[in-house]
């Protein structure tokens, strides 16, 4: 179980998921895991996200999780889908066009 799970949906956001990803990889606390839910974006938003994870932070491959959905369900399907999956003890959403401080 990790001390904090963090929920990040993303659907057409290639002009932000690197700088939020690289945010949320590069945070001080290492009990985290990350989900992803790729509500059928129609960029490459999960490629920039992959590409980052393994060029970038390797090491945090193991934390990653990207649940994708078979067709567009909208926000609040893709958070509850989410939590559903969370193994962390504590529960933060982030926007993907969001990047929070390094020590969050």
């Amino acid at each position: 179980m990790a001390a904090v799970s963090v929920i990040v949906l993303v659907y057409n956001v290639r002009d932000y998921i690197a700088q939020c990803a690289r945010s949320l990889f590069g945070q001080t606390l290492e009990d985290i895991e990350y989900i992803f839910v790729d509500d059928c974006s129609g960029d490459e938003s999960i490629e920039i996200l992959e590409k980052i994870l393994e060029e970038e932070f390797p090491e945090r491959k193991g934390s990653v999780k990207i649940l994708r959905n078979d067709r567009n369900r909208g926000q609040a399907w893709c958070r509850r889908l989410a939590v559903e999956n969370a193994a962390g003890e504590y529960i933060i959403h982030c926007d993907s066009d969001d990047w929070p401080e390094i020590d969050m």
